[in-house]
């Protein structure tokens, strides 16, 4: 078998970047908010070079899967917390919200890790109760690993 995961000639991992939902009421309060969250994401890793695996946004936390060195996987945290302060700022004019917006990251040491991660953040939706199946939640990306692939005929 052979492990996809290796880290033997690489100075990039894989890390499981988070946000503790017991410490903030909110981080994305309506449709617009979830959007722009995912926007964030998407030119937070095209600007500090990571690549995004997977990812949830939930109402009051976010769980995503990226690869990439130690360096820039802070520079993507250092990135979002700050876009995403801004964002905040400017809709709804609270200065002091979210306040220390702490988001950890936890290098993953082996495929097994990984995996587990990974199915972790794509269940997300139900360990949490959220009334979806995770393939039809909008603000995840389980809906592309685990919706039914439709090809139109033209």
């Amino acid at each position: 078998m052979v492990d996809n995961f290796s880290y033997k000639f690489s100075d990039n991992h894989y890390f499981h970047v988070f946000s503790d939902g017991t410490k903030l009421k909110w981080l994305f309060k309506d449709d617009e908010d979830f959007i722009s969250g995912i926007n964030r994401i998407g030119i937070c890793s095209f600007v500090s070079k990571v690549q995004i695996y997977s990812y949830v946004l939930m109402d009051n936390h976010l769980h995503i899967l990226i690869y990439g060195s130690d360096s820039k996987c802070e520079e993507f945290i250092n990135k979002y917390k700050l876009l995403t302060g801004k964002w905040i700022r400017n809709k709804y004019g609270k200065s002091d919200y979210p306040g220390p917006f702490y988001i950890s990251a936890i290098k993953l040491e082996t495929a097994d890790h990984v995996y587990n991660v990974l199915a972790y953040i794509d269940r997300n939706v139900i360990n949490t109760n959220y009334p979806y199946l995770i393939s039809e939640y909008p603000w995840g990306s389980a809906k592309y690993f685990f919706k039914e692939r439709v090809i139109s005929e033209g």
